[in-house]
């Protein structure tokens, strides 16, 4: 992939080869997920800006990872946070990877927010 780089106008090589990393991580992608409320928009690409929602912690078996973490908690551990923050974030690279084919054309995440 190219990027053109405006401080000197120079084009530079990306060598990423995200889906490689990830295999050599040991890391597989699950399914993109399906949305699972009442709007069937789960990206939107503007320019050069992908915009992705609506990803909760599902597991490959399809099971909702739910739960508060911390002492006032419903006896969730951190690692159970840890394992949700995962899945959530493994379903969006999967639907970044089914939308742009080549995960090597992402450049740069942005923003990431959770409720």
């Amino acid at each position: 992939v190219m990027k053109n780089n405006n401080s000197d106008n120079r084009m530079m090589r990306r060598f990423v080869h995200i889906e490689k990393k990830l295999e050599e991580l040991g890391i597989e992608l699950p399914p993109a997920p399906s949305p699972k409320a009442n709007y069937n928009i789960v990206c939107h690409a503007s320019g050069n800006m992908m915009y992705i929602s609506g990803h909760l912690p599902l597991k490959p078996d399809g099971t909702l990872l739910t739960g508060r973490i911390g002492p006032e908690s419903d006896g969730q551990t951190i690692e159970h946070g840890y394992e949700a923050a995962r899945h959530a974030g493994l379903n969006i690279i999967s639907t970044l990877k089914g939308q742009l084919q080549d995960l090597d054309r992402v450049h740069q995440i942005v923003k990431v927010s959770s409720v």
